[in-house]
Order: structure tokens, then sequence, then C-alpha cells
């Protein structure tokens, strides 16, 4: 099974790949074949709504290096979507991307049948993660993936999607804030495995 992961942040290496890395390492140990993209490092233009993609199944903007990340997504069985928070929204640059890959399904329903899941991570404990996973989920259904949650049918739910927050205390009113080390905390892990199970598991019915 060939996994894709897609992060949308705009820093490289920093929280949002640290919560996907875990997951691919993870993936990786049970045979997947493993891609971690991030959009940081990849030119991307705005959409122009030129509406062409209605008509043929390409995007008339050829000088961006958007069809680099495409042709994986067409390869790929499973795609990940990370994100951080931004003002309860997915980053701009992860917006621009979606935007861009409206013509992988309007004239034809190209990712049709993948696997998809989402990783957010917010600075607040309530920083509208769940807000962010929805929108990202809403896209996958969109365009016609299944869409996979960090539980097993017969599993306990511990998160609706796999969702992390930075916070970790309050003291004196001030906000203290997670060590990068402290980010893989029980939880995310436990839900964690619950995804890369379920991808597993659901991948023998591909």
């Amino acid at each position: 099974m060939y996994v894709l992961g897609i992060n949308g942040s705009h820093r490289k290496g920093k929280v949002t790949y640290l919560l996907m890395n875990h997951i691919f390492e993870k993936l990786r140990s049970e045979g997947c074949s493993v891609n971690l993209i991030e959009l940081a490092d990849y030119n991307i233009e705005y959409c122009i709504a030129c509406n062409k993609c209605l008509g043929r199944t390409e995007c008339s903007i050829k000088d961006d290096d958007l069809y680099i990340i495409t042709d994986e997504m067409l390869k790929a069985d499973c795609i990940i979507i990370g994100s951080p928070v931004y003002f309860s929204n997915v980053t701009s640059r992860l917006k621009t991307f979606i935007d861009r890959t409206r013509w992988l399904h309007m004239k034809k329903d190209l990712l049709r049948n993948k696997r998809g899941a989402c990783i957010v991570v917010g600075g607040l404990l309530y920083g509208g993660q769940e807000i962010v996973c929805q929108i990202i989920e809403n896209y996958m259904l969109n365009m016609s993936l299944k869409v996979l949650k960090p539980r097993l049918l017969n599993s306990p739910l511990y998160l609706t999607s796999l969702a992390a927050t930075l916070y970790k205390d309050m003291i004196d009113e001030k906000l203290v804030y997670k060590k990068k080390e402290e980010l893989l905390d029980p939880l995310f892990i436990k839900s964690s495995e619950l995804l890369v199970k379920n991808i597993l598991e659901d991948g023998k019915n591909m």
C-alpha cells in the first residue's frame, strides 16, 4: 500500500510534520510505501477560476509544481492531509492547493475510492481543531475518498479525528505550551495506532 502525506504547514519540520511523521514511521514499519510531502517545498499558484477544468481533466496553469503532487495523489492508495489551525481554518497554503486540485474531480472522478485521513494541531485546547478536521474531511468526501477515523469497529472512541493541541497548562493566568517531546502524548499515540490499524485493515479491501 502506498500512503501519501501532504503537510499544509508553512513551517517545515515543525509540529504538524512531527505528528504526521509519527504516523508515517508506523506505516513504514508495517510495510507500507510512504511519502510525506511538505507544501512549503513547492510553488503552487492560486486558482484563477478559468473553469477550463470543467471540460477537461487538467489544470490550465502549467508553470508551477502542482502536477508533481497530484501525480502522487493519483498513485496513492491513501492520502493523509495535515494542517495546523489558522484562525479556525486550514492554512492559506493548503487552501490554495485544495483549490487547484479541482481538476481531479470536475470532469472525471479521478480519486474515487481512495482512502483519506487528516491530522490537525492547534495552539489552544479548543482552538478550532474539529472545525479544521471537518474542512479537510469534507474536501476528501467531495473528492470521493473514503474518510478513515482513528478507531476500529470494536474500539472505544478516543478522538473523532486525529487532533492535537500545544496547550499544556495555565499558571498565573499565563498559558503554558508543550515542549516538542511532549506533543506525542498518550491520547495521540493511542489514536494514531488505531488510525494505522484502520488504514491497514481497510487496505485489504481495496
